[in-house]
């Protein structure tokens, strides 16, 4: 039974979920490891992502527009999430860490987002 929902090869929605995790695993360890040390406001940021992340989960396997809107969300929150983190001074991690883990969530998302527009889908091939 095909999915007539699916609007991309299953590859492509499993490196959608591998920028899913790699930015999941960085709120849901900012989120544990910050104890009583942070703000709630930062606390809050972490459980957003961690929200966004859940929508793109459900979203990457829908229509391209809902790929589309479910990584760029994913691409936006987790970009505050970092300005937020660099804000308040490191915890975790250098601030060049952060920057370059921003940088590769950036490129991954690129990617990701190309590669869904300029597929074809299953359902015709």
């Amino acid at each position: 039974m095909a999915l007539e929902h699916l609007d991309q090869p299953l590859w492509q929605n499993y490196l959608n979920l591998g920028l899913i995790a790699f930015i999941a695993r960085r709120a849901g360890l900012g989120l544990a490891l910050s104890g009583t040390m942070l703000p709630a406001g930062i606390k809050s940021v972490y459980v957003g992502v961690l929200a966004a992340c859940l929508f793109a989960g459900i979203g990457i396997w829908l229509k391209r527009g809902w790929v589309l809107a479910s990584l760029a969300l994913v691409a936006f929150a987790y970009s505050t999430q970092t300005i937020m983190e660099l804000a308040l001074g490191p915890q975790f991690a250098t601030a060049w860490g952060l920057l370059l883990q921003l940088a590769a969530a950036w490129l991954w998302t690129t990617l990701a987002m190309f590669l869904a527009m300029h597929a074809k889908s299953e359902s015709t091939a």
